[in-house]
C-alpha cells in the first residue's frame, strides 16, 4: 500500500461502462446552466468555442485523474476513490519497530 509505485491494471474494461456512463454525464452536466452563463455575454458567437473548450478540458482533466488513480491503485481502488487515501501520510510518517505510524505531519492527518 502506498509507496508511489504503479500497479498492473487493464487500461479499459467494457463491463465498467455501465458504472462509468452516469458519472461521465454528471461530470459534464453544466448544460442546464448555459442560458444563465450566456445571458451576460455580448458576443454570443464566441460561446461555442468557450463551451467546447470547457468540455475538452473537463474530459482531459477527468481522464488524467482516472489514469493516475487507476495506475496507482489498480484493481484495488475503492468505489469512491477518495477512500483510497485514508492511509496517506505524504511521506511524513515516522514508524515504530512494528511498522505502526507513531507520528505524522499535521497536514497529512
Amino acid at each position: 500500500e502506498g509507496g508511489g509505485s504503479f500497479v498492473e491494471a487493464p487500461m479499459f474494461e467494457l463491463e465498467g461502462i455501465a458504472s462509468m456512463a452516469p458519472i461521465m454525464v454528471f461530470a459534464h452536466i453544466y448544460h442546464h446552466s448555459i442560458p444563465g452563463l450566456a445571458h451576460p455575454v455580448a458576443d454570443k458567437k464566441k460561446l461555442s468555442g468557450i463551451f467546447r473548450s470547457t468540455a475538452v478540458f473537463s474530459t482531459l482533466a477527468y481522464s488524467f485523474i482516472g489514469l493516475i488513480l487507476g495506475s496507482h491503485f489498480g484493481k484495488n481502488i475503492d468505489q469512491s476513490s477518495n477512500l483510497n487515501w485514508k492511509s496517506f501520510t505524504g511521506g511524513t510518517a515516522v514508524y515504530d519497530d512494528d511498522g505502526e505510524v507513531v507520528s505524522i505531519a499535521w497536514w497529512a492527518k
